[in-house]
């Protein structure tokens, strides 16, 4: 090979160590290859585990909907989802008595929308969606009740 530039992977192989390709001790040999099939794999075989974990964008969302939240239980609830990522859509009752317990729930829903940078809409006079950091919430519909953005 001389001084002249290696020319092909095999004149590299022997800049580093390997046979000659061309030389009386080659031990490489094109019939000692082996190739196999393509129609010996089994198509239906599940993937290996990588060691990295990918996040893959998925289209598939979860949205909570809540006939009603009557209890502090419930809005615990409400707020764990949204503490995950999920749209909640909530009603309360348009009951009176209810009325102040319905406010308190509100106004800690409100507190943990503003903890997690989220969002919340009225959209209807007793249904409101609460979404997660991330989300804008508009109506397509002209509505009596306005758009809450952050």
């Amino acid at each position: 090979m001389g001084n002249s530039k290696p020319n092909t992977f095999f004149d590299l192989m022997t800049l580093f160590g390997g046979s000659k390709r061309n030389g009386a001790d080659a031990d490489y040999d094109d019939e000692d290859e082996i190739f196999e099939d393509e129609a010996e794999y089994d198509e239906d075989e599940e993937p290996r585990q990588s060691r990295f974990i990918t996040k893959t964008n998925s289209t598939k969302r979860t949205v909570s909907v809540w006939q009603t939240v009557r209890t502090e239980k419930d809005a615990k609830l409400v707020a764990d989802g949204l503490k995950q990522g999920r749209e909640q859509i909530i009603s309360f009752d348009l009951n009176k008595e209810s009325l102040p317990e319905q406010n308190n729930i509100l106004q800690f829903l409100c507190g943990v929308i503003y903890a997690i940078n989220g969002n919340y809409a009225q959209i209807s006079e007793n249904v409101f969606i609460f979404t997660p950091s991330g989300y804008q919430v508009e109506f397509k519909a002209k509505s009596p009740y306005r758009r809450i953005d952050r």
